[in-house]
């Protein structure tokens, strides 16, 4: 009540802070739930609310609505490139020097797209044709390059610890995990790796530390992950191209809607796929399965359902609310899936209040009748 900060953010993120030590369960016995969100969505909301003293604008809101900013690959490609330079001769000799300096520009502080998740596409379609923007382009490329990398990189690392347990009688592997359980848990440790590879010790220490997981070969298997990633994105059925220009995050990366009669094989009502921007963890939500990694993976899981805002002042209501669809429920309406252009751009999407205006933005009117 009454915040000091004159704000609350919450991205499903535990804002209460019982669990800031990672432990679900407290000497208070307070038990909340055993997985969250790490908070990157909410981390970031708040430092772009933090950007003004007041004066919010509904452009504001929608601002922070579309931010595509990763600060899951700001926390873990500073620990990537401290592996590869330790490694230096073994990225050279393995082809790997152009993937880590994409990494490196996209990282670079100078860069006006550090950590940002375009498309790196002139529209929503997947096939179409790329942005003339460089900067934008050297984006995509990298968010292709480490959204690919995340999961390999993962599995070189863990795969070994995990695979001492057995599910249903086979090792564990952290595609499973991330199935099983939740891949923000395997996110967490892949953090903690990477500053302790910068010569830090996280926030939240690793409870046996690095040695315990991959010791002296951590760097060596942060280069065969980049080696596995690399080779993915060239072969054919991916990119086709070792260039990694070549390698544009929305032509993987793709939103797809399908209505519930999908599943028994009718598409009619399916609207379909779409270049998505944004990735892990990013405040406009584009979340993808670590286990959906293949080539025709990438597919977003995860999204707003509606993007809404309001500002209440005395006398007058403002708002905005954009949907994944349309107004209309059958496929031959223009309102079918009209709001999906905007749903993608993230437009504002204002909207009427009150009779008045509702009555002069009115297309035309339904009477049912007993």
């Amino acid at each position: 009540m009454n915040p000091a900060a004159h704000h609350v953010v919450t991205a499903n993120n535990d804002i209460t802070g019982y669990t800031a030590t990672n432990h679900p369960i407290q000497a208070n016995g307070a038990y909340l739930y055993p997985t969250r969100d790490l908070g990157y969505r909410a981390t970031e909301a708040e430092t772009r609310l933090k950007g003004k003293t007041g004066g919010y604008t509904l452009d504001d809101m929608t601002s922070v609505q579309a931010d595509i900013t990763s600060l899951f690959a700001a926390d873990l490609v500073p620990g990537l490139l401290a592996w590869y330079q330790q490694n230096a001769n073994d990225v050279a000799a393995k082809g790997l020097s152009g993937a880590v300096y994409l990494l490196s520009q996209w990282s670079d502080p100078s860069n006006p797209q550090q950590f940002q998740t375009p498309t790196g596409l002139a529209s929503s379609d997947p096939s179409g044709a790329a942005t003339s923007d460089e900067a934008v382009l050297l984006a995509a490329n990298a968010s292709m390059l480490f959204h690919a990398l995340v999961p390999r990189l993962a599995s070189r690392i863990l795969d070994g610890v995990l695979g001492q347990v057995k599910v249903s009688g086979s090792p564990l592997t952290a595609a499973q995990f991330s199935g099983l359980l939740s891949d923000e848990e395997l996110a967490k440790y892949l953090v903690a790796l990477s500053i302790y590879a910068q010569g830090k010790i996280p926030v939240v220490p690793l409870v046996t530390g690095p040695a315990s997981i991959c010791g002296a070969s951590c760097a060596s298997q942060a280069v065969d992950a980049l080696e596995d990633t690399v080779n993915f994105l060239s072969s054919a059925s991916v990119f086709g191209s070792a260039t990694p220009s070549s390698w544009i995050w929305g032509r993987k990366h793709r939103v797809s809607f399908d209505s519930e009669l999908a599943s028994a094989g009718v598409t009619l009502f399916n609207y379909g796929p779409f270049a998505r921007r944004g990735g892990l963890y990013t405040v406009d939500v584009a979340n993808f399965s670590w286990a959906d990694d293949g080539a025709d993976g990438f597919q977003v899981g995860d999204g707003p359902s509606v993007r809404f805002s309001a500002q209440m002042v005395k006398g007058s209501v403002a708002w905005r609310a954009v949907m994944p669809g349309g107004q209309r429920d059958y496929p031959g309406s223009a309102n079918y899936e009209d709001q999906v252009p905007s749903w993608l751009a993230n437009a504002p999407g204002n909207l009427p209040w009150g009779q008045a205006q509702i009555q002069a933005a009115t297309q035309y009117r339904m009477v049912f009748t007993p």
